[in-house]
């Protein structure tokens, strides 16, 4: 069972509320050969992602999950924070006070703890003038972000980073070849969706699995 809405996505936590109704699987299939939405089993993770932007820049969605581990070291996202959505970072373990950071037309549109918290910056903190802000662009945070890292009170924040919503709009990044899974969904009727999953060996797509979520078994399904 999945809880992901098909509407536009939302920059920030999820909000607390009223429980989500919840989304069933009403069909799922997959392939290992051949190709679905131009996207071709036996490919290599480059050509696939450019088939993936044609399909999504259809659907006018610049979202591309990636299923992969944190980085362990911010020198290691030095140069890919503006090809993605979002930048998570945290200690190990997780925290409530990590951060997530959120992007849109290439400046920090929003900046939020794991708890739920909207900041404007961080750190927060009157007594270190190095810190990232909301409206500052993404190709620019990273030299505070290396700063920050390096002073005591905040090195422990970049034990983990996670960059896992690539933005397709954006060049293709070599490091998401060694991930195991993509994913990105698009959305067919009002409370309908599909999910599809792209299995990678090597770089290479080796299978496709779609699954179709909605609240309730339709008369007809979409042969999307």
């Amino acid at each position: 069972m999945f809880l992901i809405s098909c509407e536009k996505t939302t920059v920030g936590p999820e909000i607390m509320g009223p429980e989500p109704e919840p989304l069933f699987v009403l069909e799922k299939d997959s392939i290992s050969e051949g190709a679905l939405l131009g996207i071709r089993i036996g490919k290599t993770a480059s050509e696939v992602y450019y088939a993936a932007q044609m399909t999504l820049s259809e659907h006018e969605n610049n979202h591309l999950y990636i299923v992969r581990p944190g980085f362990s070291a911010v020198e290691e996202v030095r140069d890919l924070i503006p090809l993605y959505n979002s930048l998570y970072f945290d200690q190990v373990p997780g925290s409530s006070k990590g951060i997530q950071v959120y992007f849109e037309n290439d400046r920090i549109q929003s900046i939020w703890t794991n708890d739920g918290k909207k900041l404007k910056e961080w750190p927060t903190s009157p007594f270190h003038r190095t810190r990232i802000k909301v409206g500052d662009p993404t190709h620019s945070i990273y030299t505070n972000l290396e700063k920050l890292s390096k002073v005591g009170t905040y090195s422990k924040f970049f034990e983990r980073l996670t960059l896992s919503d690539k933005n397709v709009n954006r060049a293709f990044d070599p490091s998401i070849s060694q991930a195991s899974e993509w994913y990105f969904m698009i959305p067919l009727l009002e409370e309908q969706f599909k999910i599809y999953h792209l299995s990678f060996e090597e770089g290479v797509l080796m299978k496709i699995k779609w699954e179709l979520m909605g609240k309730y078994m339709p008369e007809v399904i979409d042969g999307h």
